[in-house]
């Protein structure tokens, strides 16, 4: 099933758990598998000599919470397959604290294993793409020209970028203590809120021009792109592009103009 061996760590504190899982394994469709077993108290005295697995099942009944915070501890990113007593408390507290499935020691099998293992790394691998797409993504946002922030639909900064700080004269944190209303002259608060209210109806981007009031008091001209930003089909935010007009005047930039992006 997998290109190379399949590298398995067990944290086991039963002396015949490395036998039964290398059993199980075994009698999977997994293919060829590297098992690698440390004892609890192994593990707790010299730690893991390398992180180098594709999966880790922890099987122990009396440190297994323990020895899963201890993983956690490690600069790693495999997923860890908790062996657990039927109880839905400690099935729940696992899983809290990272564990990435949590699999009854009483019933297990070498199927439930095999789909257990199969799910982990799957999981592990969407998650991984998605941390890589983020990190692209907030890398654009970081080095754009444009100010890029967002605010959610009360007004109330929840991000901007390096750009958007050296045009205000905010710093970030101080960003995210403001509503949009503080950095907009108070002529085109209308002309703003309008823009959002329509967003929200027509659930089309909308685009405007307008000034913005910089922390020492400067007003600079600015042409805004807004999207909605939805959570579960439902708008939760604001996504902005605004792009500095400075150096051109208020009126030449047709400040206060509008224009939706639905009508063009």
């Amino acid at each position: 099933m997998f290109k190379r061996a399949l590298r398995v760590l067990l944290l086991h504190q039963d002396e015949g758990s490395p036998k039964e899982i290398y059993r199980l394994l075994n009698k999977t469709d997994l293919g060829e598998f590297e098992l690698e077993c440390v004892s609890a108290s192994l593990l707790k005295l010299n730690g893991l000599s390398h992180s180098l697995y594709d999966v880790c099942l922890i099987d122990s009944a009396r440190d297994g919470m323990s020895l899963l915070a201890e993983l956690r501890r490690v600069p790693s990113n495999f997923p860890i397959i908790l062996l657990t007593e039927n109880s839905a408390t400690e099935v729940l507290d696992a899983l809290h604290h990272g564990a990435t499935d949590c699999l009854l020691r009483e019933s297990l099998t070498s199927a439930s294993l095999e789909e257990s293992i199969c799910g982990a790394i799957e999981r592990g691998r969407i998650a991984e793409c998605q941390a890589e797409y983020e990190r692209c993504y907030l890398g654009l946002v970081e080095n754009a020209a444009e100010i890029i922030y967002t605010h959610d639909l009360l007004g109330n900064f929840t991000a901007i970028n390096r750009v958007g700080e050296q045009v205000t004269g905010y710093t970030h944190d101080e960003m995210l203590r403001k509503n949009f209303q503080q950095i907009i002259a108070p002529e085109h608060l209308e002309l703003v809120w309008g823009q959002i209210t329509r967003m929200l109806e027509d659930r089309k981007p909308t685009s405007y021009e307008a000034l913005m009031v910089t922390k020492e008091g400067q007003r600079i001209p600015v042409s805004v792109a807004n999207h909605l930003i939805y959570r579960n089909g439902t708008p939760v935010g604001v996504q902005g592009v605004a792009h500095d007009l400075n150096g051109q005047t208020p009126e030449s930039a047709s400040v206060g103009r509008t224009r939706s992006a639905s009508s063009e």
